[in-house]
C-alpha cells in the first residue's frame, strides 16, 4: 500500500530528493562569504547551526558552493538541523513507495521513494535518522565552504589625481576596499582614525612626503607592521635605498608603471588576498 504526504523536493549532487514538509521549518539562502566568515555556521534564531551537506549524506557530490547556498532548516523533537542543498525545487504532494531494492547503500537514511513528474525516482529523507545521528553527521558530512580571497582595506596616498585614481582602480578591481588621500598629511590622518591592511604611497608630496609617512607608520605601535608600497617617478638607487631605510616593503617605479607588477606585489605581500 502507498500513502501520501506533503514533501519539499530539492536537488543535490545532481539528484532529486524529497523531504517531508512537516519537518521543514524554513528555507534560507546564505552567501558563501557569510558562511566562511562564520566558520561554516548558520546563524538562525539565536542558534549557531552546523551545516550538513545533503549530497554528502546520501553519498553524492559534496562540492563547495561558489556564491550562494540554499539551506533547509529542519525541526524534529525540538532540535533544529540545517541541510545544505543545491536547489530547492518545489513543495508538492508525494506518494511514498517502499524502497525495495532501490538505493541499498543509503536505505538507512530514507523512508522510501517517490516518483516525480517525468518518472524521476526520488528518495524521501528519513528525518528521524538525521536526528538520531546528527552529532556525528555535523562533522562527517559537513558542507564544504570554499577558501575565499581576503578583501584588503587599502590606503592610496598620492597628490597626483590621475595617478591616484589609476592605482585605486587597479586595487579595487582586485576586489579590495580603497580609501584615497591626496597627500601624506591627509594619509596620516586617515591612518590615525582607521585600520588599513596596506598603504600605497607616492614619494614626492607636499607637507608630508612618502618617506616621512612611512617613518611615522614604523614609529607607531599600532601601525608599525602595516606593509607599505612606495611608488615614484624617481627610482634611482639612492631614492630606492632611502625608501627601504624608512621601512617600505616594496618600491615600484612610476615611469614604467605596470599594473601587473602592482598586482604581483600585492599577492606576494598577501598570499590569501
Amino acid at each position: 500500500s502507498m500513502s501520501s504526504i506533503r514533501g519539499l523536493v530539492v536537488q543535490s549532487g545532481g539528484f532529486f530528493i524529497a523531504i517531508p514538509t512537516i519537518f521543514v521549518e524554513k528555507c534560507v539562502v546564505a552567501s558563501v562569504q557569510k558562511l566562511v566568515s562564520k566558520s561554516g555556521l548558520l546563524s538562525y534564531r539565536e542558534e549557531k547551526l552546523h551545516l550538513v551537506s545533503l549530497g554528502a549524506l546520501l553519498g553524492l557530490l559534496n562540492k563547495a558552493p561558489e556564491k550562494n547556498t540554499e539551506i533547509v532548516v529542519l525541526s524534529y523533537r525540538g532540535k533544529r538541523m540545517a541541510i545544505g542543498v543545491d536547489k530547492v525545487i518545489s513543495e508538492q504532494e508525494i506518494l511514498i513507495k517502499d524502497i525495495g531494492g532501490h538505493l541499498k547503500d543509503v536505505a538507512v537514511s530514507v523512508i522510501g521513494v517517490t516518483v516525480l513528474e517525468g518518472g524521476v525516482v526520488a528518495p524521501i529523507l528519513d528525518v528521524r535518522y538525521l536526528y538520531e545521528r546528527w552529532a556525528g553527521l555535523e562533522f562527517s558530512c559537513r558542507l564544504k565552504t570554499p577558501k575565499l580571497k581576503r578583501a584588503l582595506n587599502v590606503l592610496v596616498v598620492d597628490d597626483a589625481v590621475t595617478s591616484r585614481h589609476v592605482i585605486s582602480s587597479l586595487v579595487s578591481d582586485m576586489g579590495h576596499l580603497v580609501t584615497q588621500a591626496q597627500d601624506g598629511a591627509e594619509g596620516w590622518r586617515a591612518l590615525e582614525s582607521q585600520v588599513f591592511d596596506l598603504v600605497i604611497t607616492d614619494l614626492e608630496m607636499p607637507q608630508v612626503d612618502g618617506i616621512e609617512l612611512t617613518r611615522r607608520i614604523r614609529r607607531a605601535d599600532r601601525l608599525d607592521d602595516t606593509p607599505v608600497i612606495m611608488m615614484s617617478v624617481r627610482s634611482t638607487k639612492e631614492i630606492v635605498a632611502k625608501g627601504y631605510e624608512a621601512g617600505i616593503n616594496a618600491f615600484l617605479p612610476k615611469e614604467s608603471f605596470d599594473g601587473n607588477l602592482l598586482k604581483k606585489t600585492l599577492r606576494n605581500l598577501f598570499p590569501d588576498a
